[in-house]
């Protein structure tokens, strides 16, 4: 082999293991290493650019080692062009990608699934970590995304850039039947593409924090969806069923988009703390595209202190979209501030429950929102709402 493996040893409470650092210099050494991974390697590319192409079954990491496929530094990503999709892992435990720019993919950019192994769930696929990755230009005919994953538990999306997702249905992240997962401090630009964030299928125990969606869809998070019967997590699933459980939406910055909150065949959830700026239609849809006795209505969703700025021209039904077969009187909203920028005396919205101690009409005193800084100046009487709230 031409590529170079550094090799150090690793103590460990029970065993000791060696840890392979194995650095590709080209397209050939990255498939032959990738081909013989083992727990504890880890492929440190160098900025390339490599071609990547790549399906793996079976990889398997675990707690003290886990796989590690990673670029130079974080500001200095490892450049992967791909025509399909860079990376498709089925039954992966224990991975991490790491200062990754991943671009071109015509299919899913990064797909991590359980190998159709539906029964198992949560157990077939889990820790999955992406931390620093720049995923760009996936596409962009049809659902491509530029991260999806299926029956994963315990997985993290951390610092990570999405643009140009499939323009016909495709998300920036969608995941269908996964559980125990965290989306956090990732940024979303403007550019092609349906839904930014997606959790449907079954899927529970989420949250999404501190990202900033800037124009990035038409929905910027759908909690919920539309899923096929066999691709739930785990099948069969018991009754009563739902798309989305449990899933908390915390400290994010939306700008744009028709709606940015979505709540599709939820069971519970949490929207606080977010800021929504100037949306193009609503600042939330209650809807339920699966209609079934054995399914639960969208459902016992709380949204509290909430900073929500919109312009009357691009305000429909009170800002809120509710579509039948929902339960929109188990929605809770508490401590929200709601203000008009053109006509403050109409910021009060069409809300399905009473408000408590809702603020409406008062301006937020944003610092410079040409700029996307959307941090309140410090006169701003709203210090206690929004993604900045103290």
């Amino acid at each position: 082999m031409t590529y170079r493996i550094a090799l150090a040893l690793l103590l460990f409470a029970a065993t000791a293991q060696a840890e392979r650092i194995i650095q590709p210099t080209n397209d050939t050494e990255l498939a032959q290493a990738l081909r013989n991974l083992k727990a504890g390697d880890t492929i440190q590319l160098g900025e390339g650019p490599y071609k990547a192409n790549f399906f793996l079954k079976d990889i398997q990491g675990n707690v003290g080692n886990p796989i590690r496929i990673i670029g130079p530094a974080e500001k200095r990503r490892a450049k992967l062009i791909s025509t399909s999709s860079a990376f498709h892992l089925a039954k992966a435990n224990f991975v991490t990608f790491e200062n990754l720019h991943i671009t071109g993919a015509a299919s899913n950019a990064i797909n991590v699934d359980d190998g159709g192994d539906t029964q198992n769930f949560p157990n077939v696929s889990t820790n999955i970590t992406f931390r620093n990755l720049l995923i760009e230009n996936t596409g962009p005919k049809g659902t491509a995304n530029a991260i999806k994953l299926a029956g994963v538990a315990h997985f993290e999306i951390d610092h990570c850039t999405f643009q140009n997702w499939g323009e016909d249905g495709g998300c920036a992240i969608d995941c269908v039947g996964v559980a125990e997962g965290l989306v956090r401090n990732c940024t979303f630009l403007p550019g092609r593409g349906s839904v930014a964030v997606q959790f449907k299928g079954g899927s529970y125990n989420i949250l999404i924090e501190n990202n900033f969606f800037n124009d990035a869809g038409s929905r910027a998070i759908n909690a919920g969806g539309s899923t096929g019967e066999k691709f739930f997590r785990p099948n069969p699933a018991a009754p009563p069923r739902f798309e989305a459980k449990n899933i908390t939406i915390e400290r994010n910055l939306f700008v744009g988009s028709d709606a940015p909150l979505c709540f599709v065949g939820i069971d519970g959830g949490t929207a606080r703390f977010n800021t929504i700026y100037h949306p193009r239609k609503w600042a939330i849809r209650i809807l339920q595209e699966t209609v079934r006795d054995d399914f639960v209505p969208s459902r016992n969703v709380t949204i509290e202190n909430n900073l929500i700025v919109f312009r009357s021209t691009q305000w429909f039904e009170g800002g809120l979209n509710i579509g039948p077969n929902t339960a929109p009187k188990t929605f809770t909203f508490t401590r929200n501030a709601w203000f008009c920028t053109d006509k403050p005396t109409q910021s009060k919205p069409t809300l399905p429950t009473p408000e408590k101690e809702g603020t409406y009409g008062t301006d937020p005193l944003f610092v410079d929102p040409a700029k996307n800084d959307f941090s309140l100046r410090k006169d701003s009487p709203l210090q206690k709402v929004g993604h900045t709230a103290r």
